[in-house]
């Protein structure tokens, strides 16, 4: 019978032991989580409000006609709200056959960076065709987006046989959630001259996040050029520095992301400065490219 107690007080003693682990394990967690938000110092904010809250009711969309130029007629259908996607019927008039892309867009005011082929559907000539496009709910998160509000979106078509192309104006798609506000993230500005804004928002060892503002009056596309680190100049190519677009009065939130080989050949164990410019094509235009002054960071 004592063997039996001291069997069961063994236990018991193992099963607390475990209890306290697992609290204080939770706890260092939460610790660590609260350690890396402090290190960014970016705001998000939304026009009109210093919050936006998350409605409990369906996301929906008015069915109707958003376009019809050109040939190309494009029609919001609904939204599918189990798959964070907006349906679209699209009918193509003209005598070629088309492949129409989502090209850029916007949620609640920032890009998407997505790629085109996130809405990717080929139309026959004269014929119609239905399309989703399916927003990225990961982005919504990073962002601070709890409710999607509005969606801008610029289609291209494309003539498949003959690879001409044209794109579409910048379309607003409103949900049931639009209050005419925008997300709108701010940190410290480094550049801002002609309608092009530059502010840092955060960042860590070799990840440092910048918020791009346009208020161009135009459609910008943008490639981040001449990143230098400490006065050393990287020659290595990002894709994702590569044909950036932002809508007039949008953002695009972009990561420049050192690599350790970079940062090792250059003996640089500390980040004191960091520098780039932009090379900005209106409406994507190469032939009315030009460059920024030099957006320079200088950290602690």
């Amino acid at each position: 019978m004592k063997d039996k107690k001291s069997g069961f007080l063994i236990f018991a003693v193992v099963i607390v032991a475990v209890v306290v682990l697992a609290v204080t394990c939770s706890g260092g967690s939460d610790k660590e989580e609260s350690n890396k938000e402090a290190k960014g110092s970016s705001k998000t904010t939304t026009e009109s409000t210093s919050d936006q809250t998350t409605s409990k009711t369906q996301t929906t969309v008015t069915k109707g006609n958003v376009y019809n130029k050109k040939n190309l007629v494009i029609d919001v259908d609904k939204f599918d709200d189990a798959n964070t996607a907006i349906w679209f019927r699209l009918q193509n008039k003209s005598s070629a056959n088309w492949t129409i892309y989502a090209s850029a867009y916007s949620i609640n005011g920032i890009m998407t960076n997505n790629n085109m082929f996130d809405l990717d559907c080929e139309i026959a000539k004269g014929k119609k065709a239905n399309a989703k496009l399916e927003l990225d709910t990961d982005f919504m998160e990073d962002m601070g987006m709890k409710d999607i509000e509005f969606v801008d979106i610029k289609f291209q078509a494309v003539d498949s046989d003959e690879y001409t192309s044209f794109y579409t104006d910048v379309i607003r798609i409103k949900t049931n959630k639009f209050q005419g506000r925008k997300v709108v993230k701010t940190g410290k500005s480094i550049y801002n001259k002609n309608g092009i804004k530059i502010e840092y928002l955060g960042g860590d060892g070799d990840k440092y996040q910048f918020a791009v503002t346009n208020t161009t009056g135009k459609y910008q596309v943008f490639d981040v050029e001449n990143i230098t680190v400490n006065d050393y100049t990287s020659s290595e190519t990002d894709f994702d520095l590569v044909s950036i677009p932002v809508f007039d009065k949008q953002q695009n939130i972009v990561t420049i992301d050192l690599s350790q080989g970079f940062l090792t050949d250059n003996n640089i164990s500390k980040v004191k400065t960091i520098e780039f410019t932009l090379d900005v094509r209106p409406n994507d235009d190469y032939m009315k490219e030009y460059k920024t002054g030099v957006a320079k960071l200088t950290l602690k």
